[in-house]
């Protein structure tokens, strides 16, 4: 691909966010030593030098006497690294002397120039020096090998990031890591060096050495990188703060358990749940529970952390650089659901004449066809102690159940579905689903009767919905006033299939990129599926605009001569108005010029390419333009549809996305 010259991008993102200084850790920057040397290599410089009469009269100029292995010391190292562009041939022999270590200096050099372009200031460290100011550095680049590419280099740069991060913490300042290596390295490698060293993700990010070499995507990475500062800090401030009160509390709580009497303990029993009918230990582990909310979740300083993460907002998406984190969406999961025993519960204080089921409110109970039923009476009219003198099991007491649909992630809601209660990302047989629930189905089991209909529908309860959300169900079918608004569901991503095309010289679909299942994730929100493209979507996209550029100018100018010989004819036979032929020629000519100008405006604009990149894009089928807002007349977006023959798009490229056509699994949840 052609190198188009670095444009400065108004404003300055770096500047607004107030990056001026990057940081760079590379063992590039370690002082040359003889004692790093390898023998071999010594062996093979001197003997290669002493061939050379004119390189070593050049060195005796310069003041370097060399005639055998003691002559070479540190110092005299650095001389000849400082003189190898001067004296020529000097270059090509120390490559011999340093093989590895000369490779690395000129990438560092490389890329500390594409920084130093961006009008920043580059920090430099070593192994074992320090950057001079750290504080200013609100990204720094490490390398993935501080030393010989073995274990022990990895070792030192994870113990290099840990150090810093330490400092930084004292001084409530969180700097973004960029892990860069002289070759890709594989996701697993990534993220045992986030794990080794403890830092936090979106905080951390890989990018190889190959791509920071190139100056305009150093530019692209680094402005991805800058657009999520200086959010991702307060986050980070946050999660160490629950950390920190996690850590306090398990002293303290376990002091309060341990305080607890025996006599406390049967108080409760005896008291307070005797009439009540809930069993003893469910509601021992209940007390604790909301005892470690406290000491955690409601401590001091996560609540002022938590006011500070309140004020942050997101005015654009951050880029994607590495693969989306599955926790996200399986810890929402968790705090909607309660995985439960297949086997329906019955009391524990029953006997075999007692074997009545023990039910809650969000009881959910599934068979083999995903028939699915959900308990909506009040917790209290469920409860019953065998024990109890006053509170029996009531066998005619009416059981209600809300019917529920599942549907799956990937399908989009209907128009009917989008108005009724939805819970999100319901996991059951390993595959993604959304439960639309349908409170005008609701049905009615005598409680004494639920358990033969149970056992002889195949019903097993396996989940409940947790109290929240099973409130906000309840509360939908008693009335419309009133309703619990839980936490919306984060972006559930899912696998897509992603094309770019544009035309050839005859018109036709041609393919530019792909497919590929690797650039792009749709996304669902709210029951809506947008798309979002990698970073590397971007990179694949400008690395093959030189075959529509040239079909692009081919194009012009097979219009411009026919253009020119139409209006020849129409002089030469004396016609004072544009023929039809020709206003059609002219139509199609601006037609392929604004495609080219919107295409030089767009690889002209840093800011612009960040931009496609950073916005979900709608794939809904019934939207009435297809072009990418922003992109009018340059991108237009097809879902889920297969482009052969004439190209029908008025937009210079087509991006056809398609759903992944693969079977869910657990592991692939988001």
């Amino acid at each position: 691909m052609s190198t188009a010259p670095v444009v400065p991008q108004p404003p300055n993102l770096f500047r607004t966010k107030g990056i001026a200084d990057i940081g760079m850790i590379d063992d590039a920057f370690d002082p040359l030593q003889v004692d790093s040397l390898v023998d071999a290599d010594v062996v093979s410089f001197l003997a290669a030098l002493e061939q050379e009469e004119d390189l070593q009269a050049s060195l005796r100029a310069a003041g370097i006497e060399l005639e055998k292995r003691a002559d070479l010391s540190d110092g005299v190292l650095r001389q000849l690294w400082e003189q190898r562009n001067v004296i020529a041939g000097l270059e090509t022999l120390l490559s011999v002397l340093l093989r590895r270590r000369s490779q690395i200096i000129a990438d560092a050099e490389e890329i500390r120039s594409n920084i130093e372009a961006l009008q920043l200031h580059v920090q430099e460290a070593g192994t074992t020096s320090d950057l001079s100011d750290e504080g200013r550095c609100k990204i720094i680049l490490l390398d993935y090998y501080l030393g010989d590419e073995d274990q022990a280099a990895i070792d030192a740069s994870v113990a290099k990031a840990v150090e810093i991060h330490g400092r930084c913490k004292e001084r409530g300042e969180y700097p973004v890591f960029v892990l860069m290596s002289s070759a890709p390295l594989s996701p697993v490698q990534v993220e045992q060096f986030r794990k080794s060293s403890e830092l936090i993700g979106g905080m951390f990010h890989h990018i190889p050495k190959t791509d920071l070499r190139n100056r305009e995507t150093l530019e692209r990475k680094l402005m991805a990188i800058a657009m999520s500062l200086p959010i991702a800090p307060s986050m980070v401030s946050l999660i160490e703060a629950v950390e920190r009160a996690l850590s306090a509390s398990r002293k303290l709580l376990s002091d309060k358990m341990r305080d607890l009497s025996l006599e406390d303990y049967a108080y409760i029993d005896r008291l307070a749940l005797k009439e009540d009918g809930q069993p003893f230990g469910e509601y021992i582990l209940w007390l604790f529970s909301g005892e470690l909310h406290k000491l955690v979740f409601e401590s001091d300083e996560v609540r002022a952390k938590c006011a500070e993460v309140d004020k942050t907002t997101f005015p654009n998406l951050p880029v994607k650089q590495l693969v989306p984190s599955k926790n996200l969406a399986w810890m929402f999961r968790s705090a909607q659901f309660q995985d439960l025993p297949a086997e329906i519960p019955v009391h524990p204080l029953g006997d075999k004449d007692n074997e009545h089921l023990l039910i809650s409110l969000g009881d959910m109970f599934l068979n083999q066809q995903n028939s699915l039923w959900m308990i909506l009476n009040p917790e209290c009219d469920l409860a019953y102690s065998p024990k109890s003198k006053g509170r029996h099991f009531s066998k005619d007491k009416s059981v209600v159940l809300l019917p529920g649909n599942l549907q799956m992630l990937t399908d989009s809601p209907s128009l009917e579905d989008e108005n009724r209660l939805r819970t999100e990302l319901f996991v059951h047989g390993n595959t993604e689903y959304r439960i639309i629930w349908d409170p005008k189905r609701v049905m009615t089991k005598p409680y004494g009767e639920l358990k033969t209909w149970l056992e002889a529908e195949g019903y097993q309860r396996m989940y409940r919905l947790r109290l929240m959300y099973a409130l906000q169900a309840q509360q939908r079918f008693i009335a419309d006033f009133g309703r619990v608004g839980p936490p919306i569901a984060p972006p559930i991503f899912m696998p897509a299939t992603v094309e770019i095309l544009s035309f050839d010289q005859q018109s036709k679909y041609r393919t530019m990129v792909g497919p590929s299942d690797s650039l792009a994730a749709l996304v669902n929100v709210k029951g809506r599926r947008s798309c979002l493209f990698d970073l590397s979507f971007l990179e694949a996209l400008l690395a093959s605009v030189d075959g529509a550029k040239t079909v692009l100018d081919g194009k012009i100018a097979q219009l411009t001569t026919k253009a020119e010989e139409a209006k020849a004819k129409a002089l030469a036979e004396s016609k004072p108005e544009p023929t039809a032929e020709l206003e059609k020629l002219n139509e199609r000519l601006s037609k392929f010029t604004n495609h080219k100008r919107l295409l030089e405006a767009f690889l002209g604009d840093r800011q612009a390419q960040l931009n496609l990149i950073s916005v979900a894009h709608s794939v809904d089928e019934s939207r009435d333009s297809k072009w990418l807002a922003g992109f009018e007349g340059l991108f237009d977006l097809e879902f889920d549809r297969e482009l052969k023959g004439q190209y029908s798009s008025k937009c210079l490229f087509t991006i056809s996305v398609g759903v992944k056509r693969e079977a869910s699994t657990e592991a692939d949840a988001t």
